[in-house]
């Protein structure tokens, strides 16, 4: 694994030198690279933020309310990240622990639409028919 990786970063350092000298096509290489990596980096921080809500409930929803509170109070002494306001922040955050505290939790086990849930096959509309000899 170590190889591969290594293998990976050295193709992608040649890339970047090719187009720091002003190689079109390896520009264009590093910026493809770069937008695979920055979705799975976009893609991984969502599906933590549905994991952590479905895996940790109630914790999640007072810890996203108690975090919008303290983000607000800072937005209101004039604290600033990075020059962004942080209202979209913290209507997020109140949005989805209000959501996760509000809406009730349904257990996917008792769902008693699904005829293998029990173990057994389900029942048979026609009978099979049997060839006479």
């Amino acid at each position: 694994m170590m190889f591969v990786i290594t293998s990976v970063c050295a193709v992608l350092a040649a890339i970047a030198r090719m187009a720091g000298n002003g190689g079109q096509f390896a520009g264009a290489l590093l910026t493809a690279a770069v937008f695979l990596v920055a979705c799975f980096v976009v893609f991984l921080v969502l599906f933590l933020l549905a994991w952590r809500a479905a895996v940790f409930r109630r914790i999640v929803g007072m810890a996203d309310i108690l975090l919008a509170i303290a983000l607000a109070i800072a937005e209101l002494a004039g604290v600033r990240f990075a020059g962004f306001s942080l209202f979209p922040v913290i209507a997020f955050l109140l949005a989805s622990g209000g959501c996760i505290l509000l809406v009730p939790h349904r257990d996917p086990d008792l769902r008693s639409d699904n005829p293998f849930a029990d173990g057994q096959l389900p029942p048979q509309i026609m009978s099979p028919r049997e060839r006479p000899l």
